[in-house]
């Protein structure tokens, strides 16, 4: 029982994500076109989502989806303001869901199989099902489960990008 709970352990820091090797690269400057979000006391609510369109003196301009013009924002009034910088996978969390579901599958069938009750011999169960688990849940997470990744841009971005 020690073992497979070395390995159970194991399995589990394997599958949790590196975050120190999956830093973000942070941009030098905010392009004309960037991909951009936005919040802002002028439009409470949820963030606007739209292309960096430029910088007029004190006011950020913010293409939106559909509309031929830039909207309008005193760059005094955005509390924070986001540019996508690529794309996160699922393949972490969805590996340890996986590992977790694999493990209680394993031993449902480690108990359904043994007469006599869990058996030592059961222990290969557990973790098999528990590895199986965790790599189809880290092959499904990495390839379904896609989220953009957005960083938040230092106000000093805004007054080095370039004029429209």
């Amino acid at each position: 029982m020690r073992t497979l709970g070395t390995c159970l352990v194991a399995a589990v820091v394997a599958a949790c994500p590196l975050h120190g090797q999956q830093t973000p690269r942070q941009p030098q400057v905010l392009r004309i076109g960037a991909p951009i979000r936005v919040t802002s006391t002028d439009y409470p609510g949820a963030p606007l989502v739209g292309v960096f369109a430029g910088t007029l003196g004190d006011t950020l301009l913010v293409g939106l989806p559909g509309g031929s013009d830039a909207l309008r924002l005193l760059r005094a009034n955005v509390t924070r303001l986001e540019t996508r910088v690529g794309r996160r996978s699922g393949a972490g969390a969805a590996a340890v869901l996986g590992m977790v579901i694999g493990t209680a599958v394993g031993g449902i069938v480690a108990a359904a199989t043994s007469p006599h009750g869990l058996e030592p011999s059961s222990a290969g169960l557990f973790l098999g099902g528990g590895a199986l688990g965790a790599i189809v849940g880290g092959v499904l997470g990495g390839l379904v489960f896609k989220a953009p990744r957005w960083v938040v841009v230092p106000p000093e971005m805004l007054t080095e990008s370039a004029e429209p």
